[in-house]
């Protein structure tokens, strides 16, 4: 039975197969790897990594690791003191 998570890593990992795609396609149109990041609009580290990992494993290789992809935002000091309070407890 599929989870919900499982529905996350496999549309994370079609976003990543589109992006491969569009980028396999510029790149054999003659752009760069920056030039074409910046027609697509993620990072060319980001695009390296998809392609990098396409490559070597195929649609498994773009599956995100985990489902707690992205990176959390740090939270200013006193937030815990000063925000939450008017945001009624909500929030990391």
């Amino acid at each position: 039975m599929k989870t919900p998570t499982d529905n996350f890593r496999y549309r994370e990992a079609k976003r990543r197969l589109d992006l491969v795609t569009i980028c396999k396609s510029l790149l054999s149109q003659g752009f760069s790897k920056k030039e074409a990041s910046k027609q697509i609009g993620e990072s060319a580290t980001s695009l390296t990594r998809y392609l990098n990992a396409f490559d070597a494993h195929g649609f498994d290789g773009l599956l995100p690791k985990t489902d707690r992809c992205g990176r959390v935002t740090p939270q200013p000091s006193g937030f815990d003191k000063h925000v939450r309070p008017l945001l009624g407890g909500q929030g990391r």
